[in-house]
Parts: C-alpha cells; sequence; structure tokens
C-alpha cells in the first residue's frame, strides 16, 4: 500500500492524540491511526483529526440500529459485542470498527488533497488519489459490513 505523503505543511507539535465518541465505540488514537495507515507528518493534526471525526461519524451513523440494538440487549460498548471473537486482545469488532473509521478518513484526506501538487501532472495525480480513495471507500464498507454480520459484495461497473 502506498504511503499517504503530501506536500509538506505546518503541524501542531503538541496535541490531544485520542478521539473519544460516545461511550459505546472505542477511542481513536491519532498517532496508532498514522502508523497503521502510514500517514506521515506531511498532513497537518488538524486535517488528520478532522478526517477521524468525520470518519467517525460516518460509520457509527452507519452503525447506528446496531448499537442501539446491542444497547437494548444490555450490551453497553462495542467491546462487549461478540466478546468472544478476540485477537490481540481486543474484540474482532472493535478491529472492524478501527478500519473502518481509518479507511474512510483516508477517504477524505486523499479526496481533499486530490487536485493538491507541486507539478503540472495534477490530473494523473487526482486520478490515482481518487483511484486509491475509492479502494479505501471499499475497505471501510467491508469494515462495517463485517460488524454488521453481512456479506461482503464487490462489483464494479464495466
Amino acid at each position: 500500500m502506498n504511503k499517504l505523503n503530501f506536500p509538506a505543511a505546518a503541524s501542531p507539535t503538541t496535541q490531544d492524540d485520542t478521539i473519544t465518541p460516545n461511550a459505546f465505540w472505542p477511542s481513536i488514537s491519532i498517532a496508532e491511526y498514522r502508523a497503521s495507515m502510514n500517514v506521515d507528518d506531511s498532513v497537518p493534526a488538524i486535517r488528520v483529526k478532522t478526517a477521524l471525526i468525520a470518519a467517525i461519524t460516518t460509520v457509527s451513523k452507519e452503525l447506528r440500529a446496531f448499537r442501539l440494538a446491542a444497547i437494548e440487549n444490555g450490551i453497553a460498548t462495542l467491546a462487549a459485542c461478540d466478546a468472544d471473537e478476540i485477537i490481540n486482545g481486543k474484540s474482532v469488532h472493535v478491529h472492524s470498527f478501527k478500519q473502518a473509521v481509518y479507511s474512510f478518513a483516508n477517504v477524505e484526506i486523499l479526496e481533499k488533497y486530490a487536485t493538491f501538487a507541486a507539478t503540472g501532472n495534477t490530473a494523473e495525480r487526482a486520478e490515482a488519489k481518487q483511484e486509491q480513495a475509492n479502494d479505501f471507500r471499499c475497505m471501510g464498507h467491508n469494515a462495517v459490513a463485517d460488524i454488521l454480520g453481512r456479506n461482503r459484495c464487490d462489483s464494479e461497473l464495466i
């Protein structure tokens, strides 16, 4: 997978590293997102945080009915859902939630930077970034489908 690398911009040196959604969803570490998805410091911290918040909003809206049903059944957190399915000490649903959030955050970043280039090959770069964004969007939808227990469906227009 390619590294998300964009023209350098000033980035605050200190920041709150954690984004905390409502109590049902796990917190998201900005540093963990950057390391996991290979997003370097050329993407300013405020843009990363904004993209992650937008992604959490997208994912939590898609999973709203799931969350409400879980709470109605006495399950207070995503981590407690399918608690017997654990990888590295965390519920597979938590891993899927983070994958969905990280993927949708990458879509936000790629689409906002798609036409930003210092050289004359802007159109080629924009097309390549849009293709990457589409791949990340698919990964995000697949992660949401995993949480919902739905089958993944891939289709392509020809």
